[in-house]
């Protein structure tokens, strides 16, 4: 989804995941020993999204810089007919 910019169904994704973490974290239920591998394989998961979601961001924060600087070219192609 982040890849396809889809990022209104992972913003509702990430507050349901946020729930289910939260969660998680109040009964302690992954600091047992038996969830050592799912604890890993959640947190490689997790550094994963964080790159996908910066490099959304970065992409995102280009074309906001490309479409202002396109408002001033033709603000001033305006301003100069």
């Amino acid at each position: 989804m982040v890849r396809k910019s889809d990022f209104r169904n992972v913003e509702a994704l990430a507050e349901q995941a946020d729930s289910i973490v939260e969660k998680i974290v109040k009964t302690k239920a992954f600091e047992q020993p038996e969830f050592d591998g799912q604890r890993e394989y959640l947190t490689k998961l997790y550094r994963r999204l964080e790159l996908i979601l910066s490099a959304g961001k970065d992409s995102t924060g280009r074309q906001l810089r490309q479409v202002g600087n396109l408002r001033k070219t033709l603000k001033a192609y305006r301003n100069s007919s």
